[in-house]
């Protein structure tokens, strides 16, 4: 948490990284749920798809881009794989559960909750890292929950 609002010359980069990659997010739920409507493709295959997919373009286009490899051998190799393993089966959960919740409840829906992940990540942080709990923390959390739950509850099934 900054102690006070410092723009630097990165920072609107940043913040237009940051929409950009909210509206990818949004297309990828929308484009998810359109893929598996029907019976055809089940929620688990679609996300295998999407992973299989994302792997083989990180590996020849980004990796290779920015002459990455040497890292990844690197990083395979160290004490820290395993940390990186998990990681990646916690990641693989997710999109798991992400993907069934998109196809259960529609993209909507199924992305507002996903979106409390930002509180779930702090939550966690509190418990194993020992973050202090501060004010701009309880109002944030509050924020993203109320957020999350206006955007995937119904109103009127709500007054029922």
């Amino acid at each position: 948490m900054p102690s006070k609002f410092n723009v630097d010359s990165q920072f609107f980069i940043g913040i237009l990284f940051s929409l950009g990659a909210a509206i990818f997010w949004g297309l990828e739920g929308v484009i998810g749920a359109w893929g598996m409507k029907g019976k055809e493709v089940v929620p688990l295959y679609a996300i295998n798809i999407r992973q299989m997919t994302s792997a083989i373009c990180y590996a020849l286009f980004i990796v290779s881009f920015i002459h990455g490899y040497p890292l990844v051998f690197e990083a395979a190799s160290s004490k820290i794989v395993w940390l990186i393993v998990m990681a990646g089966l916690l990641g693989a959960a997710n999109y798991s559960l992400y993907f069934m919740s998109i196809n259960l409840i529609g993209a909507a829906r199924g992305q507002s909750l996903n979106n409390t992940y930002v509180f779930w990540a702090i939550v966690t942080e509190i418990i194993f890292i020992g973050a202090p709990v501060s004010l701009q923390f309880v109002i944030g959390a509050v924020i993203v929950l109320l957020g999350s739950i206006l955007v995937s509850g119904n109103i009127k099934e709500a007054k029922r």
